[in-house]
C-alpha cells in the first residue's frame, strides 16, 4: 500500500481515481530547491512502481506554481565568484552541474511513462515555467502569469527552456525575442502567442486576481548569450548548460542575482 506524505516536507502527496497529486509546499514562493527537487524525483518513482496510479497531477500551494530556482540558498552561492572552479574531466564548475541536474529532472518529467499534468493557478516564472514546459500538458486560471526573465538576473535559462520553449511556438525568433526580453506574459497573451490553449484555461475568482511581476532591466551579457545560441541551427540541452555556466560566470550574473536579493535595480556592464 502507498503511504503517501512519508518522509516528504516539501511536497504533499494524495492519490485519488488513479491520479497522484503532487503539490510543491515551499513557501513563500515555492522555490525549486534541491530539496524540492529531489522529492519531486522520489515522487515519480513511487508513481512509476506504483500500478494503480495511472497519471500524475503536478501542481502547487498559494500564489506561485513557483518561482524557479533557489536564488539565495542555490544559485547566489554559484556566482558569488566570477571565476568559476572548473571540473578537471568536464572544465565546467558548479553552474554547469546546476543545469545538468535541473534538466535532469524536467527530462525525466518529459519522458516519463505515464501522463504529467501541470496546473498553474499563479505565477509560473523561471525554472517554475521551466518544469510546467516539460510536463505533458499544462492547464492554468485566468489569473496566471508565465515567463523566462532570467535574463533580468543576468542569467539565461538552464534547465531546458530555450529548447523546449522554442518547439513549443514553433517559432525560433518569436521565441528568441520573447526569452530575450525576459517578458512575462498574462494568459491572453499566452493563448495569443500560442504557449497555452485556451481549452485549458480555468476561471478564476475575479478578486483573487494577481499583479504582472514588474518589468526589470535586462542584462546585455545574458541578451548577447541567448543571441549566440539561438543563432545556432539547432541547440541542445548540452548547449544550453554551457551558456548557462557562461552567464554565471560573467560579474553580471553576481550584479543581477545580489540585486534581486537585495530589491534594488542592478547596475549591469554595459
Amino acid at each position: 500500500m502507498l503511504k503517501l506524505g512519508l518522509n516528504f516536507k516539501k511536497i504533499k502527496l494524495s492519490k485519488k481515481n488513479g491520479t497522484l497529486t503532487i503539490t510543491i509546499s515551499n513557501p513563500p514562493v515555492n522555490a525549486l530547491s534541491w530539496a524540492v527537487r529531489k522529492e519531486i524525483e522520489d515522487a515519480l518513482t513511487i508513481a512509476d512502481k506504483t500500478s494503480d496510479i495511472k497519471d500524475i497531477l503536478l501542481t502547487s500551494e498559494g500564489n506561485y506554481f513557483s518561482a524557479g530556482a533557489d536564488l539565495k540558498n542555490e544559485v547566489f552561492p554559484i556566482v558569488r565568484q566570477c571565476n568559476l572552479p572548473a571540473d578537471e574531466e568536464t572544465g565546467f564548475g558548479p553552474a554547469y552541474d546546476f543545469a545538468i541536474q535541473g534538466q535532469a529532472l524536467t527530462r525525466g518529467i518529459q519522458l516519463f511513462p505515464k501522463p504529467i499534468t501541470a496546473f498553474i493557478n499563479g505565477y509560473a516564472l523561471g525554472g517554475g515555467l521551466e518544469l510546467a514546459l516539460a510536463c505533458h500538458e499544462i492547464y492554468v486560471t485566468e489569473r496566471s502569469y508565465i515567463g523566462l526573465p532570467e535574463v533580468t538576473l543576468g542569467l539565461i535559462p538552464g534547465w531546458g527552456g530555450t529548447v523546449r520553449f522554442s518547439k513549443l511556438t514553433e517559432d525560433k525568433n518569436f521565441a528568441m525575442g520573447l526569452i530575450m526580453s525576459g517578458a512575462i506574459l498574462n494568459m491572453e497573451e499566452a493563448c495569443d502567442f500560442g504557449i497555452i490553449h485556451r481549452d485549458n484555461i480555468y476561471e478564476s475568482i475575479p478578486e483573487n486576481k494577481l499583479n504582472p511581476p514588474p518589468r526589470r532591466i535586462i542584462s546585455p551579457h545574458a541578451k548577447q548569450l541567448l543571441l549566440n545560441l539561438f543563432n545556432l541551427t539547432e541547440w541542445t540541452f548540452e548547449d544550453e548548460a554551457r551558456a548557462f555556466n557562461a552567464a554565471c560566470s560573467h560579474p553580471d550574473a553576481l550584479e543581477g542575482v545580489s540585486a534581486f536579493l537585495e530589491k534594488r535595480k542592478p547596475n549591469f556592464e554595459k
